[in-house]
């Protein structure tokens, strides 16, 4: 297997750095070499850290006071080092908790490298490495938003209007069929959506287009998912600004919040000597969209094996869960580097469309191996008393991808 990013680190700083960084560039679509997620028991180490520096990308090095003391490490970053050819960069440094002047006495090559340091948040280093991940694709990165200004006197922030919240920038979208990466996606307070997309290819711009609404109605209702939120909406409006050097679209959505989470049936069925309760079900519902488990059989009444179980965790109306959404969004996406998140968006909008849950608090999809991806999930139900808790629904596994 080709990796994106090898991580090269060194033991002591796998909590604080490393661990949290290859979580981030996992959701965010990268294959991440990661001992803790590549490594399974039997293992040679020796030989599957060899076929990850052969087969890497790029190789991220956490250069820190522990990594400069170990044989191992330094030994990881000779094999990086005898990858690259002069012409190609391979060795992506991230500086935490050392300085220059140790960096110098350890390597005078390596301090000679523009790297990104801790120190100012792993937000910040995640951000710095995707953009070499977008250059070497030949896309367009996401323009960072401007920095506030600060008042005469040099304190504080200046004030954000209060009518809309920031939701993300920078991040894929679900719209319609449709997937793009938002330059911005922004709430008001009356709920309505305000997204702008910078297309990067003629058939992004296409998609756009067949989304603007009819000059006489709002035009169909649209699965809508970003990070962990998700809405059916209407588009109420559909602007294009040629101005700059990209074309830049604003979209403005409109949630219809009565038509989500309507088609999962909200009964106690009793079937095989056990009653399961709409929880219960809930839970059956989301292994079968996350990780094919319990497997979809046939509910036909006039089928021998008709099951008002099965009836329950597919649903009715419009969206109904026949079939396991990550291995579905695998077929269709799964050679690009970014299928974990488009999966997970699609996962995101069926899971709070069918009932299945009414807050998303956690889906991880990956690492994969065996052909099959590990999915973790935390969501709750809609609270159906005031004196009561919501319902958590947890799920954790491993979903075969073909």
């Amino acid at each position: 297997m080709n990796w994106d990013l090898f991580i090269s680190h060194a033991s002591e700083d796998k909590d604080e750095v490393a661990r949290p960084l290859t979580d981030d560039f996992i959701k965010l679509g990268l294959s991440v070499w990661y001992d803790e997620y590549t490594l399974t028991v039997g293992d040679s180490l020796r030989r599957s850290i060899d076929r990850g520096l052969a087969s890497c990308r790029f190789g991220l090095v956490i250069l820190s006071p522990h990594f400069l003391q170990k044989e191992w490490t330094q030994k990881e970053l000779d094999a990086l080092v005898a990858r690259e050819d002069g012409s190609e960069k391979r060795i992506l440094p991230v500086w935490h908790n050392v300085t220059r002047k140790e960096i110098v006495a350890f390597s005078p090559t390596l301090a000679d490298r523009l790297g990104v340091s801790t120190a100012k948040g792993l937000d910040h280093v995640v951000k710095e490495i995707m953009r070499v991940f977008h250059i070497a694709s030949g896309q367009q990165p996401v323009p960072a938003p401007p920095k506030p200004k600060r008042n005469q006197k040099g304190q504080g922030k200046a004030k954000s209007s209060p009518v809309k919240k920031s939701i993300s920038k920078g991040t894929w979208i679900l719209l319609g069929g449709f997937f793009f990466q938002a330059h911005s996606v922004q709430q008001s307070q009356d709920g309505t959506f305000t997204v702008k997309i910078a297309p990067l290819t003629t058939e992004q711009e296409a998609d756009l287009e067949s989304l603007r609404p009819q000059r006489h109605g709002g035009g169909d209702t649209l699965a809508f998912a970003a990070r962990n939120d998700a809405h059916l909406v209407r588009v109420r409006g559909c602007e294009k600004d040629l101005s700059g050097k990209q074309p830049m679209w604003t979209l403005i959505l409109a949630p219809e919040e009565e038509r989500v989470g309507s088609s999962g049936i909200e009964a106690t069925i009793g079937e095989g000597g056990h009653s399961y309760s709409p929880d219960e079900i809930a839970r059956l519902r989301a292994g079968r969209l996350l990780i094919h488990n319990p497997e979809p059989k046939s509910s036909e009444k006039h089928h021998a094996h008709f099951s008002l179980l099965e009836n329950a965790i597919t649903g009715s109306g419009k969206f109904q869960v026949n079939d396991c959404v990550i291995r579905s969004m695998y077929g269709q996406y799964g050679k690009k580097p970014y299928w974990r998140e488009l999966a997970r968006l699609h996962a995101i909008f069926l899971l709070k469309a069918t009932g299945t849950v009414h807050h998303v608090l956690d889906l991880t999809i990956g690492p994969v191996r065996g052909g099959k991806a590990a999915v973790t999930f935390r969501g709750r139900r809609r609270q159906r008393y005031s004196n009561q808790e919501s319902p958590l629904i947890e799920l954790s596994g491993a979903c075969p991808l073909t």
